[in-house]
């Protein structure tokens, strides 16, 4: 779920990992007390959280013994006419400004879709080893770990080659349970789960009146931040 506040006012969306589709909410805050509606795309509405920012954290996701501001969201979720209650729990995951240009625009891009259509193909294509295609949506030179120590990938030809080694099936993995929708971005480019997979915008070729720009990987870390300290 993304949320957006405007004084004591809600707006946003959230989604379903197995759809990959946003769904509009809208809602109040008042003091720590929230509701919010969620609504299909005819605006009728489907379903209500009621719920409340707790000063402590009933996971222990937070640790420490300040009082919580707006770090974690636990309540209930229902249809429109209270059926189908059960609860949720939201623990904030990062906190990004969206402006005019979309969730990824400081990371250069403006179509916040084709920035999800990339990834998601890109992802899809790593784990079914589609290697030819994935190799010509890299970016290059592109850092890699073979064998446990860094490397540099010079082209898609290399990149082939070196397949197996590089995207392992603990990478795989990694990859596969990463959710390619409302990703996290910042200034150098736009991250795929723990930072597996970096895409950012790269100029192609420079014509008359403007740059033209291309989504490529940028980074492919096929090491997780654990392992690396191992290798050390």
């Amino acid at each position: 779920m993304t949320i957006k506040f405007d004084g004591n006012k809600i707006t946003g969306t959230y989604f379903y990992v197995s759809q990959l589709k946003d769904i509009r909410i809208e809602g109040t805050v008042t003091g720590r007390a929230v509701k919010i509606q969620e609504f299909d795309p005819e605006g009728k509405p489907t379903g209500v959280f009621e719920g409340t920012f707790v000063t402590k954290d009933p996971r222990g996701g937070f640790s420490g013994n300040d009082q919580l501001q707006r770090e974690v969201l636990v309540g209930d979720w229902s249809k429109p006419d209270g059926a189908g209650k059960r609860p949720f729990y939201l623990q904030m995951e990062a906190g990004m400004p969206i402006g005019a240009k979309g969730r990824y625009g400081d990371a250069g891009f403006e179509d916040d879709q084709a920035v999800d259509e990339f990834m998601q193909k890109f992802r899809h294509c790593l784990l079914a080893g589609e290697r030819e295609v994935a190799a010509d949506m890299v970016d290059y030179p592109v850092s890699v770990y073979l064998r446990g120590k860094p490397a540099d990938i010079h082209n898609a030809k290399e990149l082939i080659k070196n397949w197996d080694a590089i995207m392992t099936p603990a990478f795989r993995q990694r990859v596969a349970n990463a959710v390619p929708f409302h990703m996290f971005s910042k200034c150098t480019g736009v991250m795929l789960g723990d930072g597996a997979i970096w895409i950012a915008p790269i100029e192609a070729k420079q014509s008359a009146s403007r740059p033209i720009w291309v989504t490529k990987v940028i980074a492919i870390n096929n090491l997780s931040l654990d392992e690396q300290m191992k290798h050390k």
